[in-house]
């Protein structure tokens, strides 16, 4: 078993955590990957969208997570967030599938999404960089608005789970017709969206 995973150019270690098997979801890929880009914006103002790095690291930034009632979380919605001061990188891990998922409204909100991360386009710093990770299958309304460019990226790079524990790059078109908890766990495949800034 590898210590370690391919993305882009860079060669980046797994999660490994003394939360019960991170190793075998995509924490151990969507953090690692988080990381290195709070390392490169480190000392500018970071926004994260759902509460997840504190799970795993102690960072100081602002984070907006409307349900999560933990200490230094914002319990607003994404959408109503109204800060004095813009952000130079917005990050989001696995948090825009839940944006939407309400099924007895699912009408009404099936574009939430959308102005969830309009807004972090209007919150970003000019030049700053938006970094969002979506599991592949575990909201199919937020897959379709992608698969038809109602949500966009600059860029995108898609990683597939090859075994328990170890994941490859592939192309969209594969990653895209991956089940999620089939054959693993959780997301058996990932895309981490960007958005602006220096990928």
């Amino acid at each position: 078993m590898s210590d370690t995973f391919s993305f882009k150019d860079l060669t980046l270690n797994y999660l490994h955590s003394e939360f019960p098997q991170v190793r075998a979801n995509e924490r151990t890929v969507e953090v690692p990957i988080v990381m290195y880009y709070i390392n490169k914006y480190r000392g500018k103002r970071i926004l994260e969208v759902g509460n997840v790095i504190a799970q795993y690291y102690t960072i100081p930034h602002t984070v907006v997570d409307k349900y999560d009632i933990s200490a230094n979380v914002i319990n607003e919605d994404i959408v109503d967030f109204w800060p004095e001061d813009r952000f130079d990188l917005i990050f989001s891990i696995s948090t825009l599938e839940h944006v939407n998922l309400d099924k007895s409204i699912e009408v009404f909100y099936a574009k939430k999404s959308v102005k969830a991360l309009s807004r972090m386009k209007q919150l970003c710093e000019v030049g700053g960089l938006i970094l969002v990770t979506i599991p592949f299958g575990f909201n199919k309304s937020l897959d379709k608005l992608i698969m038809d460019g109602e949500i966009t990226f600059n860029q995108t790079v898609c990683l597939k789970r090859i075994g328990y524990s170890e994941w490859v790059e592939v192309p969209y078109r594969e990653a895209v017709t991956v089940s999620y908890s089939s054959p693993y766990p959780a997301a058996n495949a990932i895309l981490v969206g960007f958005i602006g800034g220096n990928i």
